[in-house]
C-alpha cells in the first residue's frame, strides 16, 4: 500500500511524512515545478504533472489498496479528480482535503472520506489524517473479502498470543465466524500459557493437514509472511505483520508495520477505525498479546502500542489473563535447570547457560527470561537440545542493542536465526552442526555458542 498525494505545492508533505512514519511509501504528484525541486532535494518520491486530463494517473501507478490524498486550491477540481479516481481505480481509497463545508457532489462510497483544512491544520491534524487513512485501508480490505465464501487465516508454527489474537481480530473485522474463517497452522501450539489461552478463550486452531486449500478462495497470513512457509503460499490476499518485510511472494494487501510492537496493536487500530465491537473475549486476547509481545511495554514502543494497551486494559478480563500467565515448567526439567545454573558462565555482562536436552521449547525461553533478571547481566544466551536441534534463546536489556541482529550474525549461516530488539532465537539443526563441529558433546555445543557470540563483542554493545 502507498499514499498518492496530489497537490499544487509542498504544504502538505510534512503531514504526510509524519503519517507515514511506519514505512509506507508516499508518491507526491505536484503541479509546481519549484515545489518538485524542493521536495526532490529532500529525497522524496515526487513528480511534476498536469491535472488537466488523465495522464497523471499513469505517473501515480496506482494499485489496489492505495490511498489517494487530494489537496488543491480549488475544491471543484478536487471533486472532478475524486470522480475520476473512483471510476478508473475502484479498489483505491480517496481522501479529499476540502477548504469549504459547502455540499459537493462527491461519489457516495465508504472509500471516499473528506477532511477539512481547519481540522487538518489543527493540533490533532496528523491523528485525524491517520484515522481517515486507516479507515480507508480497512474498508478496502473488507471489500476485498466480502464476496469470498471462505477465508483461511494462516498463523506461523506453534502460534503465540500475538498471532492468535490478531487472527481472532481479523475474523471479527471481516464479520466472519470460525466456520467461514478458521485459523490454522502447520505445527500446533505447545507452550503451556498459550494452550491455556486457547482453552480459557475457547479458540480453535485447525491443523493444516485438515485444511483443504481448494475450499478457500482467500488466504490471509497473520503475524507472519508467506516467505516463512517456503514456496507453499507464494500468493495470498492479505499479510498482517510487524516483523521486517520479506520478499518472494505476492499479496493483494500488505499491512506490514515494523515500528509497531505487535500485530495485535495494528488489529486493534483497525477494529476501532472500522467501529467494530471489541468484545471482552477479544479484548482479553488482544491485551494479552500486546502485553507479551511488547514485554509489558518495556523499551521503546510506538504510541499505538501504548494507546492499544490502555484501551484494551479497560475491556479485558484480567483474571483470565492472570490464569494464562501461570505457565508451569515440567518437573522433569528441574534438575537440568539446577545443573545449568551451577555450570553457568558469565563473560562481562553476557551470561551463557546450557540446559542440555529438554522436553519442551518453552523451557529454554522461559529460563532465558528468568536469567535476564540476575544482577550484572545485560545479555542472556540460554541454550538447549530439542528434536535434534540446538535451540538458543537470546535476551537483552534493550539499551541500543538488537538481539535479532546478533542472532542472525552469530548463527544465521548454520540455522534459522532472528528476532526483535530485546528477544531473539536461533534453531540450528544437528546436521549443520556436525559439518562444523564433528562431535556434538555438551562441551562442544557450549564452546560453539560462546565462540560465535564473543567473536565480535562490539556487536553486543552497539548493534541497533
Amino acid at each position: 500500500m502507498k499514499y498518492i498525494a496530489v497537490c499544487q505545492d509542498d504544504v502538505l508533505h510534512g503531514f504526510l511524512v509524519a503519517q507515514a512514519h511506519r514505512g509506507e511509501q508516499i508518491r507526491f504528484l505536484v503541479t509546481s515545478g519549484k515545489a518538485r525541486e524542493r521536495m526532490a532535494e529532500a529525497g522524496l518520491d515526487v513528480h511534476k504533472v498536469s491535472l488537466a486530463g488523465r495522464t497523471w494517473l499513469a505517473v501515480a501507478e496506482p494499485e489496489a489498496g492505495d490511498v489517494f490524498i487530494f489537496y488543491l486550491h480549488d475544491d471543484r477540481q478536487v471533486q472532478r479528480l475524486v470522480e475520476l479516481v473512483t471510476e478508473l481505480e475502484p479498489e483505491c481509497s480517496v481522501i479529499p482535503i476540502l477548504h469549504s463545508h459547502l455540499v459537493y457532489d462527491l461519489p457516495e462510497s465508504p472509500r471516499v472520506r473528506p477532511i477539512y483544512t481547519h481540522d487538518l491544520f489543527s493540533e490533532h491534524g496528523t491523528q485525524i489524517l491517520h484515522l481517515q487513512t486507516t479507515r480507508n485501508r480497512v474498508q478496502a480490505i473488507r471489500d476485498h473479502f466480502a464476496d469470498k465464501e471462505r477465508v483461511l487465516v494462516l498463523l506461523h508454527d506453534d502460534p503465540d498470543p500475538d498471532g492468535i489474537a490478531a487472527g481472532l481480530a481479523l475474523r471479527a473485522l471481516l464479520g466472519r465466524t470460525a466456520r467461514t474463517c478458521p485459523m490454522a497452522s502447520y505445527k500446533p501450539v505447545t507452550r503451556p500459557e498459550n494452550l491455556e489461552m486457547l482453552e480459557r478463550l475457547a479458540i480453535d486452531i485447525v491443523p493444516m493437514e485438515e485444511i483443504d486449500l481448494s475450499r478457500y478462495p482467500a488466504i490471509a497470513t497473520v503475524d507472519v509472511q508467506p516467505a516463512y512457509f517456503g514456496d507453499r503460499h507464494n500468493k495470498v490476499d492479505l499479510v498482517i505483520d510487524h516483523h521486517p518485510e520479506l520478499k518472494g511472494y505476492q499479496a493483494s494487501f500488505r499491512e506490514i508495520h515494523t515500528s509497531y510492537g505487535s500485530s495485535s496493536t495494528m488489529m486493534t487500530e483497525f477494529l476501532r477505525a472500522a467501529e467494530v465491537e471489541i468484545t471482552q473475549r477479544l479484548a482479553t486476547a488482544l491485551f494479552y498479546a500486546v502485553k507479551t509481545d511488547t514485554q509489558f511495554l518495556q523499551g521503546t514502543h510506538h504510541h499505538a502500542d501504548l494507546d492499544s494497551f490502555f484501551y484494551l486494559y479497560a475491556r479485558a478480563n484480567r483474571r483470565a489473563i492472570s490464569q494464562m500467565e501461570r505457565a508451569q515448567l515440567p518437573a522433569a526439567d528441574l534438575d537440568r535447570i539446577g545443573r545449568a545454573l551451577l555450570a553457568r558462565r558469565l563473560v562481562g555482562d553476557v551470561l551463557f547457560v546450557h540446559l542440555g536436552p529438554v522436553q519442551r521449547d518453552d523451557v529454554i525461553t522461559q529460563f532465558a527470561d528468568i536469567c535476564l533478571r540476575f544482577e550484572g547481566v545485560a545479555w542472556v544466551f540460554c541454550s538447549g537440545v530439542l528434536d535434534k536441534n540446538l535451540v538458543v534463546a537470546i535476551r537483552n536489556v534493550g539499551y541500543l542493542k538488537n538481539a535479532g541482529a546478533v542472532a542472525a550474525k552469530a548463527f544465521g549461516d548454520v540455522g534459522n536465526a532472528g528476532g526483535r530488539r530485546t528477544m531473539a532465537k536461533a534453531v540450528i539443526p544437528f546436521t549443520a552442526l556436525r559439518d562444523v563441529l564433528g562431535s556434538l558433546g555438551e562441551a562442544k555445543l557450549r564452546g560453539f555458542i560462546e565462540e560465535r557470540v564473543l567473536a565480535d563483542s562490539e556487536t553486543l554493545r552497539s548493534s541497533s
